[in-house]
């Protein structure tokens, strides 16, 4: 499945996505099944910077929020001067830069540095070309003092960027995205809206490493506990929770953002858990041809429905 991302219209493609996703939900099985409870919620406000656990948020289409107005996961990202995404990937000081969310502006810091308030912006002053992954998006410049703050940070100039579609007025703009058989939107997260991850198959991970690491290196949003075993998660071609349904839309490859530490920003030098992962979470014939080696953990949904998930929550899969 590969996923195609643009920010304008998808034309008969999105039709015949959209086509083959009403078929598959009208010849679905119709029981749901228990499988687990929601352990940990998280959003990521800025792209590739720490999280901000939760007990609940809110589900919309373009993935989690801390409200229904604010706080939107992957809401804003960090470009460099090239108008291409700067991750954690190649600079792991980003996983130290951490998140308050409010109503009107998010709150950043970072270790001892004064702390900046980024207000949400409510009206398009300045729109910028990026490259996310090599894909066009748009983003509105957040200004000249959080780029400041930020370059300071990473010793190289950059900008904050935030969602088009947010700002009152431009709901039209949206980055569109599809696989073979589902078309969806996303903000600026990677490869769908939400991800889900385990915490049996953690625990499986960690019975294989020397220095156990922590479900933060997955950067998930959805932590689940009570599987019947590991990597259950891979199964769930429907999910429910709290009458929201997601759809599968494939399992999550990992990268060298897994081996940096979220807690020191250091990528480990043995490239694990990576390493360990490559051994025996490889992918299909399939997913190989289009995603390389990078192994599976976790797995991505999507869904077009809105309502709130909280920590305790049961979650279901049709069966």
């Amino acid at each position: 499945m590969t996923v195609q991302s643009s920010s304008v219209g998808f034309g008969v493609a999105a039709v015949a996505a959209a086509l083959a996703t009403y078929f598959m939900m009208k010849k679905r099985p119709k029981q749901w099944t228990r499988v687990g409870t929601i352990s940990k919620l998280f959003i990521y406000p800025v792209k590739s910077t720490a999280p901000v656990e939760v007990d609940s948020f809110f589900c919309h289409k373009f993935g989690p929020s801390a409200s229904k107005t604010t706080g939107f996961d992957r809401g804003f990202f960090i470009r460099n001067e090239k108008g291409s995404q700067i991750t954690g990937r190649q600079d792991g000081r980003l996983l130290l830069i951490h998140s308050k969310v409010y109503e009107d502006h998010i709150t950043l810091s970072y270790k001892d540095k004064e702390t900046i308030d980024v207000p949400i912006p409510t009206y398009v002053n300045k729109v910028l070309f990026c490259k996310l992954f090599k894909k066009d998006v748009l983003g509105i410049d957040c200004g000249e003092e959080i780029s400041k703050w930020l370059s300071e940070i990473i010793e190289k100039p950059c900008k904050l960027v935030y969602y088009p579609h947010f700002v009152v007025g431009h709901q039209s703009y949206q980055r569109h995205m599809m696989t073979g058989d589902s078309s969806f939107v996303a903000a600026f997260a990677d490869e769908s809206p939400f991800n889900m991850l385990s915490e049996e198959s953690m625990t499986d991970l960690n019975t294989r490493l020397d220095n156990k690491v922590s479900h933060r290196n997955f950067r998930t949003n959805i932590l689940v506990k009570g599987c019947s075993q590991p990597f259950a998660e891979d199964l769930w071609k429907w999910v429910k929770i709290n009458g929201i349904e997601f759809q599968h839309i494939m399992r999550t490859g990992r990268c060298l953002l897994t081996t940096v530490d979220p807690d020191t920003g250091v990528a480990a030098t043995n490239f694990e858990p990576l390493k360990t992962l490559r051994k025996y979470r490889y992918g299909t014939e399939e997913e190989k041809k289009l995603f390389g080696e990078s192994p599976k953990f976790g797995n991505h949904f999507a869904s077009s429905m809105e309502g709130i998930l909280s920590v305790g929550d049961d979650v279901y899969c049709l069966v």
